[in-house]
């Protein structure tokens, strides 16, 4: 993770941000957004629980949204990449820094993503994540979310 760290930086977002927010928000077509609105990202704007990677211009590439550190845990609940920047290691990266500056106080990391959604899967297993359950009849669309988690000496 060190030589994709090295390219990017990834920071706490603030409200200024906003308008940024929203331009990449509205790049979203990502079906798994779907339950999601600008209006929740920016009540985690506001509790300084949004992390962001920004390229030229500032303008926000990619999003981490994580809910608030609770005995050692942490979920992570959105996060989400410019369709046109995937594939480059930036949802890595961030996630890599969120742990790096949180590193003292973390010791797992959890999610819950949709079990028909492979490809995120697939990214989450690859950081070290392992799945710990299942939540039936999760989603809107009746299917089932499979819980991921990741103890922080696990990392990759």
């Amino acid at each position: 993770m060190k030589s994709v760290l090295s390219k990017v930086k990834a920071r706490l977002a603030h409200a200024q941000d906003s308008s940024s927010l929203l331009f990449l928000w509205e790049r979203a077509k990502d079906p798994y957004l779907a339950s999601w609105s600008l209006s929740d990202i920016e009540k985690y704007l506001e509790k300084g629980q949004v992390y962001i990677i920004s390229g030229e211009g500032e303008e926000s590439q990619a999003l981490l949204v994580v809910g608030p550190l609770v005995e050692g845990e942490v979920e992570i609940l959105q996060v989400f990449v410019d369709p046109s920047q995937r594939r480059r290691g930036l949802a890595k990266a961030l996630i890599a820094c969120f742990i790096e500056q949180m590193r003292d106080e973390l010791k797992e990391l959890f999610l819950e993503v949709h079990e028909d959604n492979l490809e995120a899967k697939a990214f989450y297993f690859g950081l070290g994540f392992k799945e710990v359950g299942i939540r039936h009849s999760y989603y809107k669309d009746g299917g089932a979310a499979s819980i991921l988690k990741m103890h922080i000496k696990d990392a990759k």
